[in-house]
């Protein structure tokens, strides 16, 4: 997990890497375990983030999900550019769920490897918005937005009517 993280990083270009805030899990650990301390050692010039999660994610301009959690739907869900990356052996989903994904990595959001994940960021960067906002793109967020994250305006009844 963490070489995927270390070569996510070595792909990326230079402009693109100064400009990156890296925000790890339990940030309030900071031990040798910890992602940002074990990255901060080997990429002196790693922006660490510690603000809150949804406020950080709130105001980021790009967004990269090293694994398939919450926060990769919130990230899409409230249309903020997102590209995620992990690998499929060891993340396991439903046939519906990966057919879902599938759209996701047929649009250059989602990545089995963070290799072809730092390519496309640098593929895009600095002008990200104008990948992010392609019809397509849009189209198939939404799609995939209405299956698996609730952004209903009456999300609670939606919710309750579930069970």
């Amino acid at each position: 997990y963490r070489k995927d993280k270390l070569c996510f990083l070595d792909f990326l270009n230079r402009d693109v890497l100064q400009n990156l805030l890296y925000r790890g899990g339990a940030e309030n650990y900071q031990n040798d375990l910890s992602d940002s301390t074990f990255l901060k050692n080997k990429y002196k010039e790693l922006k660490l983030c510690k603000s809150n999660f949804r406020d950080n994610l709130a105001n980021c301009s790009l967004a990269v999900i090293d694994h398939p959690t919450t926060a990769f739907a919130e990230s899409i869900s409230a249309n903020i550019p997102t590209i995620g990356f992990w690998d499929p052996n060891l993340w396991h989903f439903t046939v519906e769920a990966d057919n879902s994904l599938m759209i996701l990595k047929e649009m250059g959001i989602l990545f089995d490897d963070p290799i072809s994940a730092a390519k496309k960021l640098n593929q895009i960067y600095p002008n990200y918005e104008e990948w992010w906002s392609s019809a397509e793109l849009q189209y198939k967020r939404r799609e995939w937005c209405s299956k698996y994250t609730l952004i209903n305006k009456n999300w609670f009844r939606k919710w309750l009517s579930i069970f």
